[in-house]
């Protein structure tokens, strides 16, 4: 239409010319869609016939499912001349009988009063969907009333958060910076771990030594042991030796009662056995030192046995010669006691 109206309609085929211009330019100001008003157009008999060879072409043919004029093609006045030939087809307005035109207005003011009341009862309903919409506005100030208030709640406690934050920054500074210390002390606590390690393993090597020297020492105690029973054994030797020696001093006493010089030195030599016997059971307290004094003295004592044994050899001898002398003695006494008679 020339009025603004959608091309929908001459693009299909249908008119150029509407004859309806008043009920179209009504029925778009009212908001009716335009298929409505094509159809209407159509099935009200604006054109005498449907350009359309095919019903089924025509897109109005079942879109209310009413049945509408068609034709094989439009008559001859409305077909387009072949000097301008257009490149769509314009078609002249029909002009209708008025009686017609009556009855066409009549239909499309019942038509229109019916739009209008249902216009009307578009404008019911939307003033009852306005009541409700005050409604709901009413509900939506309350809800916005409780969201302002909740909104300050969190807006408080967001600043109360804050504040939190803030302390708990405070406090993560104040614990970041004893973590420090901390750091500091548990490194120094490796530091000393690791000194402890270093001398636990060098007490570790020194225990090795001493459990080393310990050993050692036992094997030495075991041969000092072995030692002292040999040592035992020589002292109970070098004592039998010398009680054969009292005897052998007393044999020589009763035999040397004359041979004082004898006896002295034979005592003398007792006294020297009797101080090295001394020495010899405080050496042989000690170790390998005490055995070897040991059998230093028992050296001395074996050299001393055989210079006693000697002398008591050399008493023996004069043992002999006093005996030839007191023998030689009592002969002359009795040559004596035989001159004197």
């Amino acid at each position: 239409f020339f009025f603004g109206a959608p091309q929908g309609h001459s693009l299909v085929g249908a008119c150029t010319y509407c004859p309806f211009l008043i009920a179209a330019r009504t029925t778009m100001q009212l908001g009716t869609p335009w298929p409505l008003e094509a159809a209407s157009c159509c099935r009200n008999g604006a054109i005498s016939g449907c350009p359309f060879a095919n019903p089924k072409d025509c897109p109005f043919y079942e879109a209310d499912g009413l049945p509408h004029a068609h034709k094989a093609a439009p008559p001859k006045h409305l077909q387009p001349q072949a000097a301008d030939q257009p490149s769509e087809p314009v078609y002249a307005p029909v002009v209708e009988s008025p009686k017609k035109l009556k009855d066409q207005l009549r239909e499309r003011i019942e038509e229109l009063e019916g739009l209008l009341q249902v216009e009307q009862d578009r404008n019911s309903a939307a003033a009852r969907e306005s009541d409700k919409m005050m409604l709901k506005l009413g509900e939506v100030a309350k809800e916005k009333a409780e969201f302002l208030a909740a909104r300050r709640a969190a807006e408080k406690e967001l600043t109360d958060t804050k504040m939190a934050k803030a302390e708990v920054e405070e406090q993560m500074d104040e614990l970041a910076a004893g973590n420090r210390g901390l750091k500091k002390d548990l490194e120094d606590m490796r530091l000393a771990k690791a000194q402890v390690d270093a001398e636990l393993g060098q007490s570790d090597a020194a225990k090795k030594v001493l459990e080393k020297e310990l050993q050692d020492m036992k094997s030495t105690k075991a041969e000092v042991e072995v030692q002292l029973q040999q040592s035992d054994a020589a002292k109970k030797a070098v004592e039998q030796e010398l009680e054969e020696m009292k005897s052998a001093k007393e044999q020589v006493d009763a035999v040397l009662e004359h041979s004082d010089a004898a006896k002295k030195a034979i005592e003398k030599e007792l006294q020297d056995m009797k101080s090295a016997k001394a020495e010899v059971d405080a050496k042989l307290r000690k170790s390998d030192a005490a055995k070897k004094a040991v059998e230093k003295q028992l050296e001395n004592l074996k050299s001393a046995k055989a210079q006693f044994d000697a002398k008591l050899g050399q008493s023996d001898a004069a043992k002999k010669a006093a005996e030839k002398e007191l023998q030689e003695m009592k002969s002359a006494k009795v040559e004596v006691e035989v001159q004197l008679q």
